[in-house]
C-alpha cells in the first residue's frame, strides 16, 4: 500500500511517478549485495521473533488468527524458519510478478481531487509545461557553463602560448647579448649607438 499526499501535483501524475519508480526499483534490487540481503533477512527475522510489548498487540496476533480462521498459532516462527532459505533471485522474481508483470499483478489506485486539481482540468497540461521549461533551462545553463568552461580553457591556453612565445623571444634576445665576438660590427650597425663609445668586450 502506498499513500502519497501532494500539495503540488496532482493524482494522475502521482501515479505516474510512483509507477515510474517502481519499475526503476527493480535495478536496486538487481544491485543488492549479498551482505546488505543478510541483512534485511537479520532484521525480519528479529521482529518476526520479537513477542508482543503489550497486550494489546498480542491480543491483535492471536485474534486475526481466529477472525480469518487460519488458527496458525506459529506463524511468524514458520515465516523466519522460511526467510532463512530467500535469496536474491527469489526478491527479484516476487518483485517482478507482483508489481511489474502485468499478467500477474493486480493494482487499486484511489484519488482524491481538490479544487486546485480538478478532475479533467488542463492541470496536467501547465505540469507537464512547467517541467519541460524546467528542463530546458537546466539544459541551457549546463550548456552555457560548458561553454564558458571551454573559453577558459581556451584563454588559459592562449595565454600559455604568449608566455611560451615570450621566452622564445627572451632566449633570441640572450642568444644575440652572448655571442659578441663581432660587437664592432654590430654597433656599427645600430644608429643608436655612436661609434665611439668603447665596451669591453669579452668574445
Amino acid at each position: 500500500c502506498v499513500s502519497i499526499l501532494s500539495k503540488t501535483h496532482s493524482p494522475p501524475m502521482i501515479e505516474e511517478r510512483s509507477k515510474i519508480f517502481l519499475a526503476n526499483f527493480l535495478d536496486e534490487l538487481c544491485k543488492m549485495s549479498d551482505d546488505d540481503l543478510q541483512k534485511h533477512k537479520a532484521s525480519l527475522t528479529t521482529k518476526y521473533l520479537e513477542p508482543p510489548k503489550r497486550l494489546s498487540a498480542e491480543f491483535a496476533q492471536w485474534w486475526g488468527e481466529i477472525q480469518y480462521d487460519d488458527l496458525q498459532w506459529e506463524r511468524y516462527e514458520e515465516l523466519a524458519e522460511v526467510l532463512e532459505g530467500v535469496t536474491l533471485d527469489d526478491v527479484v522474481s516476487y518483485y517482478k510478478a507482483l508489481v511489474l508483470e502485468p499478467t500477474t499483478r493486480a493494482q487499486l489506485s484511489v484519488h482524491c481531487h481538490c479544487a486546485k486539481h480538478r478532475i479533467g482540468g488542463d492541470f496536467e497540461a501547465k505540469a507537464k509545461a512547467e517541467a519541460k521549461a524546467k528542463a530546458e533551462e537546466a539544459k541551457k545553463a549546463a550548456a552555457e557553463e560548458k561553454e564558458k568552461e571551454n573559453e577558459n580553457e581556451k584563454e588559459k591556453k592562449q595565454d600559455g602560448e604568449e608566455e611560451e612565445e615570450e621566452e622564445e623571444c627572451d632566449n633570441d634576445v640572450e642568444a644575440t647579448l652572448i655571442d659578441l665576438s663581432e660587437w664592432k660590427a654590430w654597433q656599427n650597425a645600430m644608429p643608436l649607438y655612436p661609434s665611439n663609445i668603447d665596451i669591453n668586450v669579452r668574445a
